[in-house]
């Protein structure tokens, strides 16, 4: 083999190295791309929030009435909103645990096992149970009468206290 010939072997990627980059592109793409479609959707959720005209029912653009007591549409709208949030913001800061993860994986079993998923699955499970819990809170709050109907704090002290 010539000098050329090995320095074009050695710069190419091993079969196990070209799955191993192939696969972190799949994950990497999967990530952000959930990234996005979140993203998108908390825009065109604040959309109909923020415009002119909605007045004090803004939350109304979400199919969400605040000024009357929650029924189990707007507990299921409030989760939702609350669970593409937390998606949207948290499912990049996983991202490099998960390529380190599919690369242990790949090493010691030749690919990448159904461990990766499960691990990312495991992640977003916890953000989850985080939206459900203030999903609680909030409703929580609007019960105690300590949110107005546009979702600002009617409480001064409260008010002081968080900023």
């Amino acid at each position: 083999m010539t000098q050329a010939e090995e320095t074009t072997a050695s710069t190419l990627p091993s079969p196990g190295e070209a799955h191993s980059l192939r696969d972190r592109g799949l994950i990497a793409s999967c990530i952000v791309l959930i990234t996005l479609l979140a993203w998108t959707y908390l825009v065109h959720l604040h959309r109909p929030l923020t415009s002119p005209a909605a007045g004090d029912s803004r939350m109304a653009g979400m199919g969400m009435v605040m000024d009357r007591p929650w029924g189990a549409g707007d507990l299921l709208l409030t989760f939702l909103m609350w669970s593409v949030m937390m998606v949207g913001m948290m499912a990049l800061s996983a991202l490099p645990v998960l390529l380190l993860f599919a690369r242990m994986h790949a090493q010691r079993e030749g690919g990448v096992a159904p461990a990766v998923p499960s691990f990312g699955l495991g992640y977003l499970i916890v953000w989850l149970a985080f939206s459900a819990c203030a999903t609680a809170a909030q409703w929580a709050l609007h019960q105690a009468a300590l949110l107005s109907p546009t979702m600002a704090t009617t409480s001064t002290t409260i008010a002081r206290w968080a900023f």
